[in-house]
């Protein structure tokens, strides 16, 4: 060609950055505009066809991308399973890429391959071509963004008000960008001599075996985060869960984690329908589409409140849930995936060998308070404070619904306003506010939940200091970690418990075989009495008596739940 002219490269993905190296090689000039200052959004191109593995061939690295690339019994190989979980099944799987039956007609076409590499390959970009200087007036490289754009006199131009950008020579190592852009400080010409460059590793699955899956499913973490009373946040096996959902509460209490903070959730369960725990539940499942789990009373009110039926799974003790990936869900209501037998209309539900995990679910019991009314109780709860008869012989979880229908939520009707303390106003505000629609005086049946997520990752999550004595001992399988409220006098087997809190929890620890952690629950600050609860002589007597050891989870952080 007599005449080379120059060239515009818009994107600097894959195709953008090849293209643009190929170009440099041939000494053609060219500019390459990218409105991201890394390679880090395309963490998922990692198929490299036959055209542009004979680019890599003009280059000199065609053998080292076959070198670094999945092998080609793997990449060759396409499949679906019914799921990564323990259980997955291998649905089919057939030659692919270039492979198998497809050898000899992708050969008729190019003598170079097809690959499988994920973002590696920009660092052979820069182990091979780092040696190569190139002609600085032929490649630019320029950082795009909202506010304009600047050209190679270093003026600010408004390009129609798209971009701001910032031209480099690409003899520099490191690409300055103009002060004026939000993005990153610096970027790399061709991501040559670069050391910013994320590099991604691929796993891909290609004959996995069963058993693979589950070492895969296996490593990985369990986190749990705790954000005050019984509310938590557990991350396990691909599942977002929200046990309780009381995150937005009276004004005098410190909040860790908002509603519009919540981006996803997979299930919501719910221990009780009182106001500490239930809401919330409505506008998390609302506005991610998750999954409630919870009793009757609790699911009427969340119907009510505007949560969708296919949402609402009710449960009273008993029963025995699979739980499922959203992906896994989804698939199921478009008819993707196997799905259990039901009548017509119910919402579609995934076949029980798809579930990743699941839930046992147990009838439990509320706690009682001590002495007669509201004004009995103590500024703290003390967990090593014996609490022996004193009370009627009908003193039951019935003294709390009519107590909390009557007195906690009339507190404002009951107690001028100016006779309140800071603490008490804003509990009164706070039930009389939004949150009213989502709460009952009636607990609707105090529930525990025992979550089975692997082996020896057996979860139990019981939100009130209250317990059957004949199902805690029959509990299967055995929880390795266990959620203990610890506030209030205890109630076994719907009586009030002769005893303190701490040789309670004793018990509760022995009739469950001493699991290896125990972390309380339902004992940080609140806006009226108890103010708070003191746990040391529950821990100290625990740790005494039994071989549970207490962990002690500070209020917004993240812990992973069980050892690697």
């Amino acid at each position: 060609m007599e005449q080379i002219n120059p060239v515009i490269i818009i994107g600097g993905g894959p195709v953008g950055l090849t293209s643009s190296i190929l170009l440099s090689l041939r000494n053609i000039a060219h500019i390459l505009f990218e409105r991201h200052p890394s390679t880090s959004i395309h963490p998922k191109a990692a198929g490299i066809n036959q055209r542009t593995t004979e680019i890599f061939r003009v280059m000199g690295i065609e053998d080292e991308v076959y070198a670094h690339a999945a092998p080609a019994e793997i990449a060759g190989r396409t499949a679906w399973y019914t799921s990564l979980g323990p259980d997955g099944k291998e649905i089919l799987s057939r030659d692919a890429w270039g492979e198998g039956i497809y050898e000899e007609e992708y050969a008729k076409h190019s003598p170079s391959r097809y690959d499988l590499l994920d973002l590696k390959i920009l660092t052979l970009f820069v182990e091979s071509l780092g040696s190569w200087h190139g002609n600085n007036t032929l490649t630019k490289v320029v950082v795009i963004g909202p506010d304009g754009w600047q050209d190679e006199t270093g003026e600010w131009q408004k390009h129609r008000g798209i971009f701001p950008v910032s031209t480099v020579d690409t003899h520099l190592p490191i690409l300055p960008l103009s002060t004026r852009s939000e993005y990153p400080t610096s970027t790399c010409p061709l991501f040559w001599r670069c050391q910013q460059v994320s590099v991604f590793k691929s796993q891909h699955i290609g004959r996995r075996s069963k058993a693979a899956i589950r070492n895969a499913l296996a490593t990985m973490a369990t986190t749990l985060e705790w954000f005050g009373a019984t509310t938590y946040r557990l991350k396990t096996n691909g599942l977002t869960i929200f046990l309780d959902a009381w995150l937005e509460k009276p004004s005098v209490l410190p909040k860790f984690l908002t509603i519009d903070d919540v981006e996803d959730a997979d299930y919501i369960f719910i221990s009780h329908a009182h106001f500490d725990h239930l809401p919330g539940a409505d506008r998390i499942a609302i506005k991610t589409g998750a999954i409630a789990i919870a009793n009757g009373e609790a699911i009427n009110v969340l119907r009510n409140a505007g949560v969708l039926e296919e949402q609402l799974v009710p449960v009273a003790g008993g029963e025995r849930v699979p739980l499922f990936t959203r992906g896994v869900r989804e698939a199921a209501k478009r008819g993707e995936v196997g799905v259990e037998p039901g009548p017509p209309g119910a919402p579609s539900s995934p076949h029980h060998e798809l579930a990743v995990a699941a839930v046992h679910v147990w009838p439990s019991l509320h706690c009682l308070m001590p002495g007669k009314s509201h004004a009995d109780i103590p500024e703290v709860m003390d967990t090593g404070k014996e609490y022996i008869g004193g009370t009627s012989q009908f003193a039951c979880t019935l003294n709390t619904t009519f107590g909390m229908k009557y007195g906690l939520l009339k507190m404002g009707d009951h107690i001028p306003r100016e006779s309140m303390d800071e603490g008490m106003r804003s509990f009164v505000d706070y039930i009389n506010g939004p949150a009213r629609t989502c709460m009952s005086h009636f607990d609707g049946g105090q529930l525990m939940f025992n979550f089975l997520l692997g082996t020896n990752k057996t979860l139990m999550w019981s939100a009130h200091l209250g317990a059957y004595e004949g199902i805690l001992r029959s509990v299967e399988p055995k929880p390795n970690v266990l959620i203990q409220a610890i506030a209030g006098r205890a109630n076994l087997n719907g009586r009030p418990f002769d005893g303190s809190a701490a040789q309670f929890a004793v018990k509760v620890s022995k009739w469950l075989d001493e699991p290896e952690k125990v972390i309380w629950c339902l004992h940080d600050d609140a806006p009226i009495k108890p103010w708070t609860v003191n746990v040391q002589p529950a821990t100290r007597l625990l740790e005494e008596q039994t071989s549970s050891r207490v962990l002690d989870l500070p209020p917004g952080e993240t812990i992973e739940l069980f050892e690697a």
